[in-house]
């Protein structure tokens, strides 16, 4: 049945489709269906918490034969209501409440509602089978109370409606109390890591610029250089030598710079030859080391130092160096002889 709105009242044609209705005939002296009959389909067509009843035929009108009676009636009926009817208008809920639906009435138990119905009822043995082609009732919105599901709603300015709507309201404000605690102990949080991240990179900016300048000063290998865990000998002119160093690094905060490198050759306690060579020196303070590199090959004994070195402060006045020259390795020690 499908419903057309006009000016407040609903009109419903009766499709072709609609179930068929068989109704038993009662001996009346109409030509077509009874009053009655007519009434018990219509009923059958009626949303839950509706009858038809009251009804009487206006009019009437056979467009088939004596034989095979097909008869289009025009009848007056009441439609009663049962229960009253609700319109769902929104739900009520939340904030961990489970939500209902909230209801409003939209018409009373015991109202009538005059109905005007055109029907076609078609002979079927001892029954009619009969179709609505139109019905002019007023609408009547929402649903009888019944069909909506239990517990799952509340009389919109019902007692029930009111108590509900004052428990989702304070679960609001804490549900809102919660949210601001939480964000104020976030921020609080970030604060305090941000604080502690500043502190510690002053932590360690202050000890960076301490091991630097602890750095600065002269240092000299008291042992000569270690070739493969042996002391390095070279031979140059029928004389045996070993290799030592002076590192200089300058006074200042800076994390890299030139530092300059002298090369010693002894023999028997002497200096058998010296090379003064710069290299670059940089600083890891996180592994409280610093690196000479870039340092060039000497013409006479720079080739042993290697590419680089790798210096890790022995308590402060010693520096345990490591390095590679050729594949091999290189072990130096260098002493602190003078400070800035």
């Amino acid at each position: 049945m499908k419903y057309i709105l006009r000016k407040g009242v609903a009109i419903c044609s009766v499709l072709l489709t609609m179930a068929i209705i068989l109704l038993s005939g009662c001996g009346e002296s109409n030509t077509g269906a009874s009053a009655e009959q007519i009434a018990s389909a219509f009923g059958a067509e009626l949303s839950a918490g509706m009858i038809a009843t009251n009804a009487s035929i206006e009019t009437e009108e056979n467009f088939g034969s004596a034989a095979l009676p097909e008869v289009q009636t025009r009848a007056v009926l009441d439609v009663v209501l049962t229960e009253d009817f609700y319109e769902r208008t929104g739900t009520l809920g939340g904030y961990g409440i489970d939500a209902k639906d909230v209801l409003r009435k939209t018409a009373d138990e015991g109202q009538v509602i005059r109905a005007t119905v055109v029907s076609t009822a078609t002979r079927r043995g001892e029954s009619w089978d009969i179709q609505f082609e139109r019905v002019d009732m007023a609408r009547v919105e929402g649903m009888a109370l019944s069909q909506y599901g239990v517990n799952s709603y509340v009389l919109d300015g019902s007692d029930e409606f009111l108590q509900l709507e004052e428990e989702v309201e304070a679960a609001r404000l804490v549900a809102i109390e919660e949210e601001r605690a939480q964000l104020e102990a976030q921020a609080l949080r970030e604060e305090e890591q941000r604080l502690r991240r500043e502190a510690e990179a002053e932590e360690a900016r202050l000890e960076a610029v301490a091991f630097r300048r602890s750095m600065s000063g002269i240092w000299e290998s008291s042992l000569p250089v270690e070739y493969d865990g042996q002391p390095y000998v070279g031979r140059s002119n029928r004389v045996n030598y070993t290799i030592h160093y002076r590192v200089s690094i300058p006074q200042g905060d800076d994390l890299r710079g030139q530092a300059s490198i002298t090369l010693f050759a002894r023999s028997e306690g002497n200096t058998a030859g010296q090379e003064d060579i710069v290299g670059v020196f940089e600083f890891d303070t996180r592994s409280r080391s610093f690196i000479l590199n870039e340092i060039p090959e000497g013409n006479y004994v720079g080739w042993v130092i290697g590419k680089g070195w790798t210096m890790t402060p022995d308590g402060t006045e010693t520096l345990i160096g490591s390095g590679t020259y050729r594949g091999r390795s290189i072990g130096l020690v260098l002493n602190k002889v003078s400070s800035p």
